[in-house]
């Protein structure tokens, strides 16, 4: 016995095969996508341990730093966040703020 076709339009085979080969394409992006997260993202661990690093021998200096003025006999003021003083000199659209008396 010979079984019966269906007959599928043209229009329809290709529409299935260009979903399939998009498909194909975008699995394939994200696994490039995937690789290139897992190379950053442990870049940005080894970076993160480097910090870490450098906070705690900061943190250590500033003990060191204490326990030797305490053992001098002296004080140790811990050094303060630094501070920018910005005055803007044009406002929006390129027109100046109004003076104000300070």
């Amino acid at each position: 016995k010979q079984w019966y076709q269906r007959r599928v339009r043209a229009s329809l085979v290709k529409k299935e095969t260009r979903a399939a080969e998009i498909a194909t394409n975008k699995s394939a992006a994200a696994k490039k996508v995937a690789a290139l997260k897992a190379v950053r993202r442990k870049e940005i661990i080894k970076r993160t341990a480097k910090y870490y690093k450098q906070y705690e021998a900061a943190d250590r200096e500033e003990i060191r730093l204490s326990r030797e003025a305490k053992a001098n006999g002296n004080y140790y003021v811990p050094a303060e966040a630094k501070l920018a003083f910005v005055v803007r000199l044009r406002g929006v659209n390129n027109i100046p703020p109004k003076p104000r008396k300070i």
